[in-house]
């Protein structure tokens, strides 16, 4: 069939008449579907804590950073949680001071390269969760061997990334003070400038007062 020009633009405006909007409609429906998918995935991401689902020895796959000592961890199949490190206390990266928030900055990046997206062995607290609800533990890194042995919380405190949190009593807290003393004497990290030293030293003398008033 050969139309003229003018008759082919009647045609193409009489087609877009009568099937336009369903094709706009259509065309918004898979946009606002994309989007809600999206916009889901990204929601879950944040309010991922689902300890329940997560058991000593299991092996996961460690997403993201939150924090310092704190992870994004996965089982498989979607399910996620938050995972405090037990035993730490990283300065806060987002903090008003300047000094501690720099060096909470530089924690939160090295542990951020140091373990997203690779495989770990979890080994979870005698007290599963923590009081915001997350899940309390560790996280061990295959060696060199490939065993799952090299814990991350202790590269932290060895590197001086980080402090060793006596608030609470936990098992490997006498191995954990032992490498921070380490980590002091080699001036290491935190260690390495005297006055973030001396306020991971305030702060040490803080827990252990509070401790010590609990015990009363």
């Amino acid at each position: 069939m050969n139309l003229s020009r003018t008759q082919l633009e009647n045609y193409c405006l009489t087609a877009w008449r009568q099937y336009g909007p369903s094709i706009i409609a259509a065309v918004l429906f898979l946009c606002a579907g994309f989007y809600f998918v999206g916009a889901q995935r990204f929601r879950n991401k944040l309010n991922a804590n689902n300890p329940e689902a997560f058991h000593s020895e299991q092996i996961v796959t460690i997403k993201a950073a939150i924090d310092g000592d704190e992870l994004l961890i996965s089982g498989g199949h979607g399910v996620r949680t938050k995972l405090r490190l037990e035993g730490i206390k990283s300065f806060d990266p987002t903090q008003k001071d300047p000094m501690t928030s720099e060096f909470g900055r530089i924690c939160f990046d090295h542990l951020e390269s140091f373990t997203a997206g690779k495989s770990a062995r979890l080994t979870v607290a005698s007290k599963t969760v923590d009081d915001k609800g997350r899940l309390l533990g560790h996280v061990y890194l295959e060696d060199a061997d490939g065993a799952y042995t090299a814990s991350v919380a202790e590269n932290l405190i060895r590197n001086g990334y980080t402090l060793v949190y006596t608030r609470y009593d936990f098992p490997d807290s006498d191995r954990f003070l032992a490498l921070q003393r380490t980590a002091r004497e080699a001036k290491l990290g935190i260690w390495s400038d005297p006055d973030l030293a001396n306020r991971a030293s305030a702060l040490s003398a803080l827990w252990e007062e509070e401790k010590r008033r609990d015990r009363e």
